[in-house]
């Protein structure tokens, strides 16, 4: 039986921030290998990119918490938040959303636990989930 949105969420509340940040940077490597296994390796920056705006952009925000996530998760990269919010703007328009729904549909039960996983943890943040967050996110459960 598949987990419900809400099962999920409490999952990952229940994680210590530690814990969350061991399987953002998980979840991400899992991504980006099955990614690059299907297209080329830039092209899967892209669109784990994309993803990434997906979640932050959801609220129609761009919280300073998750840009704080994001820059753990890539520890030592350096990006400041204006370069993040522009990243995200960039890198976020509604096609995208149409594209993941495709690209979930046909990934392994893990990458797809991964997926929705990750943007709970990146839409959890600031320690909600707005309306608009969870509409996403139940597009893409399993």
């Amino acid at each position: 039986m598949a987990k419900t949105l809400s099962e999920l969420y409490q999952e990952i509340v229940s994680m210590s921030d530690d814990e969350k940040l061991f399987f953002a940077k998980k979840a991400t490597a899992e991504l980006l290998d099955h990614l690059s296994q299907h297209i080329d390796s830039d092209t899967a920056i892209d669109v784990y990119l994309g993803l990434v705006a997906c979640y932050v952009a959801a609220d129609g925000t761009v919280d300073y918490k998750e840009y704080e996530f994001f820059k753990s998760v890539f520890e030592g990269l350096d990006l400041s938040y204006d370069d993040f919010f522009e990243l995200i703007q960039n890198n976020y328009s509604s096609e995208l959303v149409e594209k993941y729904d495709e690209l979930i549909e046909v990934a392994p039960l893990n990458i797809r636990y991964d997926f929705v996983m990750l943007g709970l943890a990146i839409c959890s943040c600031n320690d909600t989930i707005t309306p608009d967050e969870a509409e996403l996110l139940e597009r893409f459960l399993f």
